[in-house]
C-alpha cells in the first residue's frame, strides 16, 4: 500500500481504470459489480443510492419563522442550518442591533388602524396622512375639485411647439433619454466619411449637431455646406414597413423633398449599398462636389 492508501496496480492489472489507460475495451460480464452495471440493474435506486441522505420530503417542507407573532414560512436550510427567521424578521433584528428604533416603544407601528368606511389602512397613513383608504381619497378629491375643469395642456404645448428653439431642445432631450447609439452599418459609414472626407461630415444620431425642421439627419456637413447624408436600413425603410407604420417622408424621395424645402441637399445611402464601399465613396464624392 502507498502513503495515500491506494493499491499499487500490477503491469497487467484487469481493473477498469488500468484497462482504460492501456486503451483496451472493457467487457462487462453478467453480474458485473461496477457502478455503471449496478445503476443499469436498478440497484442504486432510492435508499440503495450512496448519495441518499434520507427522505427528501423533509427538505422540501416549509417551516414557520422562529419569531413570535410571525406567520411567514422559511426553508429547511434556514430553519435547521440558519437563524430560522424570515427575511422581514431578520431585517428588523439587524436594524435593532444597529440601534435603529424599528419598532416604537408605544407600539404605534404594530397597532391596527381603520378608515371611516371600515377598511384597514397602514399606520403611516393613519398617523402621518389623511387617515383614508384609496377609495375614500378618490371621493374626497372628486368633491374638492367638483365643477372645476382640467387645464387644456395640449393647446399650450402646440403653441410652444411652434417655437423652433423649444422644439429642438425638447427633441434633443427626448433623444438623450432614449440613449440612441449608432448601429454597426452607421459606424462603418462614419468610418468611411472620416477617412476620405475628414472634417466634412459629423455623425448626428442624437441630434447633437443640429435638428432640421423636426428631423434629425444621420450625417451633417459641418464645413459650411447645406448638405446632409441619410442612412436608410433595408427593413425600417422598406415599402411594407412604411405602408404600415411610416409616411411619405420616410421614403427616399420624401426625405429629399422634405429637406429641399428648407434649402438642404440630401444624399440617401441604403444598407445594401455598403457591400460595395468603393461605389458608395464615388457617390459621396459626386454629391460633395455639386
Amino acid at each position: 500500500m502507498s502513503k495515500g492508501g491506494i493499491k499499487h496496480h500490477k503491469p497487467n492489472c484487469q481493473c477498469h481504470p488500468c484497462k482504460r489507460k492501456r486503451g483496451e475495451k472493457i467487457i462487462h460480464k453478467i453480474g458485473c459489480n461496477c457502478v455503471a452495471c449496478k445503476a443499469k440493474r436498478g440497484e442504486y435506486k432510492g435508499k440503495n443510492n450512496p448519495a441518499f441522505k434520507g427522505d427528501k420530503s423533509i427538505t422540501r417542507k416549509k417551516y414557520p419563522c422562529k419569531q413570535l407573532n410571525c406567520n411567514n414560512m422559511v426553508t429547511y436550510q434556514c430553519y435547521f442550518q440558519g437563524s430560522g427567521n424570515c427575511k422581514s424578521c431578520s431585517t428588523k433584528l439587524h436594524l435593532q442591533s444597529l440601534g435603529h428604533n424599528y419598532t416604537f416603544i408605544d407600539g404605534r407601528s404594530t397597532k391596527k388602524y381603520y378608515c371611516k368606511c371600515g377598511n384597514e389602512i397602514d399606520w403611516q397613513t393613519a398617523l402621518n396622512g389623511k387617515g383614508m383608504c384609496p377609495s375614500c381619497v378618490g371621493k374626497y378629491l372628486s368633491k374638492l375639485f367638483k365643477g372645476q375643469k382640467r387645464p387644456n395642456t395640449s393647446k399650450t404645448l402646440k403653441e410652444m411647439w411652434k417655437d423652433k428653439e423649444f422644439r429642438e431642445r425638447r427633441l434633443r432631450l427626448m433623444r438623450k433619454s432614449i440613449s440612441i447609439k449608432p448601429n454597426k452599418p452607421e459606424k462603418l459609414l462614419n468610418k468611411l466619411l472620416q477617412e476620405n472626407f475628414p472634417n466634412e461630415y459629423q455623425l448626428n444620431v442624437q441630434g447633437e449637431v443640429m435638428i432640421l425642421a423636426g428631423k434629425i439627419p444621420d450625417f451633417v456637413n459641418v464645413n459650411g455646406q447645406k448638405k446632409v447624408i441619410e442612412f436608410f436600413g433595408n427593413y425600417f425603410h422598406s415599402e411594407e414597413w412604411i405602408k404600415k407604420h411610416g409616411c411619405h417622408e420616410d421614403t427616399e424621395k420624401g426625405r429629399i423633398e422634405y429637406f429641399k424645402k428648407i434649402g438642404w441637399d440630401t444624399l440617401v445611402i441604403w444598407e445594401h449599398e455598403l457591400s460595395n464601399l468603393e461605389k458608395v465613396k464615388n457617390r459621396i464624392i459626386q454629391f460633395n462636389n455639386k
